[in-house]
């Protein structure tokens, strides 16, 4: 599985080992700066540790974000395990699902092809929400546009996520909502 911004999504317990090494890490980089004494050992840590400690912080922000997108949209699928999944031989098959608009597929920030997870079931495409893709993927800049909709709670559908509605067996409603929101789009 790949996260909206990698290719490979980590597993859980590899973060939590990388945070106890990290937080081990800080409590001793703590113990040595407070173990110095004279004001020019002092500058010497200012120095090399500021700019450490900036793209330190820029990095733990990136990765903050980068988890929750990866847990707002699920995991992602290669075009190699899409296709397999899909009992795909090539990847021509694939592009044409791609271009009739029977398949969700999103670039990562990286540019690799990714397939969200949540349009899968049983082996292909949740089958109510291919009339959504084709309605909705020829008004949008991006494929992400779609992507976004599926997974944040709309009004016409009692707060509920477009993706959820439609794997309760709610499609007709989420083809509505879908109609309006394609309709307003295109103008």
């Amino acid at each position: 599985m790949t996260s909206a911004h990698g290719y490979e999504q980590p597993r859980q317990a590899t973060r939590r080992r990388k945070a106890v090494g990290a937080g081990e890490m800080a409590q001793q980089l703590a113990s040595m700066v407070s173990g110095l004494d004279t004001p020019r050992q002092k500058e010497i840590a200012a120095q090399k540790l500021g700019p450490f400690l900036v793209e330190l912080e820029e990095e733990l922000q990136d990765d903050a974000a980068k988890e929750a997108h990866d847990r707002l949209y699920g995991p992602f699928y290669t075009t190699e395990r899409t296709m397999r999944l899909l009992g795909l031989e090539n990847r021509q098959a694939l592009t044409g699902r791609v271009g009739r608009n029977t398949i969700l597929r999103v670039k990562t920030a990286d540019g690799r092809n990714a397939y969200p997870e949540l349009q899968f079931e049983s082996g292909d495409v949740l089958p109510a929400l291919k009339p959504i893709l084709q309605l909705m993927l020829p008004h949008v800049a991006t494929e992400w546009t779609v992507l976004d909709w599926l997974v944040h709670p709309h009004p016409e559908l009692q707060s509920q996520r477009p993706i959820d509605s439609l794997r309760s067996g709610d499609a007709e409603s989420v083809l509505a909502a879908a109609r309006a929101d394609a309709s307003a789009w295109a103008a």
